[in-house]
């Protein structure tokens, strides 16, 4: 062999395997992932599989359908007893929607407690449920 080709093999296996495998090559040590590399293809594997699961949920006209938004409990459990001990009602700042009882009564982002009354004047409509 000459030189020139010893040096294109050379060159052929730091594109192949890298500079970091080469090294690891030569001075005997195994090659093995990093511990990081190796959870982070996991959890993508995890999340392509998670993805998939949900594609095959789309409806006919090719649309995927979300599945509901989960409350959030931004007032105190104790807050929500008293609140509903007074009639009062929740408030969803964002919509303009108030919520007598129910799933979101005290859960949504922005809201507030106020009688029912008060959230009339101030414009908010009843929720549908």
């Amino acid at each position: 062999m000459t030189r020139r080709s010893i040096w294109n093999w050379i060159g052929a296996l730091v594109l192949i395997l890298g500079v970091t495998g080469i090294q690891q090559v030569l001075s005997g040590q195994e090659t093995q992932p990093p511990q990081e590399a190796t959870s982070k293809n996991k959890s993508k594997k995890k999340k392509k599989a998670e993805d998939e699961v949900t594609s095959s949920s789309a409806n006919h006209s090719g649309h995927v359908t979300k599945p509901a938004p989960q409350p959030m409990k931004n007032a105190s459990d104790a807050d929500i007893a008293a609140a509903q001990a007074s009639g009062k009602v929740w408030v969803n700042i964002d919509t303009g929607v108030y919520h007598k009882s129910g799933r979101w009564y005290g859960a949504t982002r922005k809201g507030k407690f106020m009688t029912e009354d008060e959230a009339k004047h101030a414009g908010y409509r009843a929720s549908k449920q």
